[in-house]
């Protein structure tokens, strides 16, 4: 029996006995085509046992509430252009709709957000696993994945219009600024359908294909870190001339209530919590400002862009990380670019691998709450059965 039929069947095994513990035959050999089938399975698992949970206050009761309700039955009742209170969710809405035509089962909707969130997640994780310098069973290698997938995991299908459009731009900006596929350009489109806020990622990827100065880049995405007191009036100014989609972001992200609660929440968390809620954003620009130290160790053509791209996007994060909900989510898109940049240029980061080992530590908090509500709105079949029983209990019974 070849390497190849053993591994497919310990963990096809482990699929049918318990897809939970399975999870670990998959983290033992990352780059392999059946342990990135066994994750994307899971995921689409994880779906279908997601169950909206009322005692929290998650986007997935919403979503709930609007499948269970009688205003979406067909294509025509989709709102696509945002109009009354500025606010479209078409995406959810058209994958509303599709479930109905054959189910009334509100687990198939998120068995749905997980298959197109767990696709191009996957698919954007083969730019690290895939690459020559990842190696199995590296402790270094493993923590760059778990940095890569932790930015954007599996829970988030609860708040999936950001965080689908979050990994899609991913997939898009790896495939066009890495692999220079230039058949990928149209799709950026798609990104702000699925959530507005995304006509950010469009215009960057836009600019960083343009052949510029990258110290330039440098010297800006040094000064936006002394500039985001004064972002907020200029959106502000411009507010009449976006469309009302934009503008209804605008309304709920930027009003000094908005941000008055955003800085409670910050200021008023406890001793313990308080210093994970800044970690993530500056154990990025650490990260960043290695990059920035070693350019000129990186200035191949297949670095060029990627890190023009890291800088956009790092600038405007810096420049709206006081904004609610815009920065501080925008962040999260950081880690799988850098993480790419860090194993393509693994030799040139050599003397600075002690900040990835750091990665337990900074994500700590990141992977508590995940454990934490992944078990709050789990499906306990999915962990404590064999996946056939809990087939049948979330589909039939």
């Amino acid at each position: 029996m070849n390497s190849y039929n053993r591994e497919y069947i310990i963990k096809l095994f482990w699929f049918l006995f318990n897809p939970l513990l399975g999870l670990v035959t998959s983290f033992t050999k990352l780059n392999s085509k059946l342990s990135l089938y066994y994750l994307f399975a899971f995921g689409l698992l994880y779906g279908l046992a997601f169950t909206p949970n009322p005692m929290y206050e998650f986007d997935s009761n919403y979503y709930l509430n609007l499948f269970e309700s009688n205003t979406l039955l067909s294509l025509k009742d989709v709102n696509i252009d945002g109009s009354g209170e500025g606010r479209t969710d078409a995406y959810v809405e058209y994958l509303i709709v599709i479930v109905k035509w054959f189910s009334v089962n509100y687990h198939l909707l998120f068995f749905l957000f997980a298959l197109i969130f767990g696709f191009f997640a996957i698919n954007s994780v083969k730019f690290l696993v895939r690459n020559k310098n990842f190696e199995n069973g590296s402790i270094f290698c493993f923590l760059l994945f778990i940095f890569f997938m932790l930015s954007n995991p599996i829970f988030n299908i609860n708040g999936v219009r950001f965080w689908t459009a979050a990994w899609i731009s991913v997939f898009l900006a790896l495939h066009i600024l890495v692999k220079r596929n230039i058949y990928m350009y149209p799709l950026i489109l798609i990104l702000p359908v699925i959530h507005p806020a995304f006509w950010i990622m469009v215009i960057l990827v836009i600019l960083c294909s343009i052949k510029g100065n990258i110290y330039f880049l440098i010297y800006l995405y040094f000064l936006s870190f002394f500039l985001s007191s004064v972002v907020l009036p200029y959106i502000v100014n411009i507010y009449d001339f976006l469309p009302g989609t934009l503008r209804y972001l605008i309304d709920n992200y930027s009003t000094d209530e908005s941000i008055s609660t955003f800085s409670d929440t910050r200021s008023n968390a406890s001793w313990f919590i308080s210093p994970f809620i800044y970690i993530d954003k500056y154990f990025n620009q650490i990260l960043i400002i290695v990059i920035i130290r070693e350019i000129k160790k990186l200035r191949a053509s297949k670095n060029r862009y990627l890190i023009s791209f890291v800088l956009l996007l790092a600038i405007f994060v810096n420049l709206t990380y006081e904004i609610p909900s815009v920065g501080v989510r925008f962040n999260n898109l950081l880690p799988p670019l850098i993480c790419v940049l860090w194993i393509q240029n693994k030799k040139a980061f050599k003397k600075y691998d002690v900040l990835i080992y750091l990665i337990p530590f900074i994500l700590m908090l990141k992977m508590y709450e995940f454990i934490t509500y992944s078990f709050a709105i789990l499906d306990p079949y999915l962990y404590i059965s064999p996946v056939f029983v809990f087939l049948y209990h979330i589909l039939v019974n």
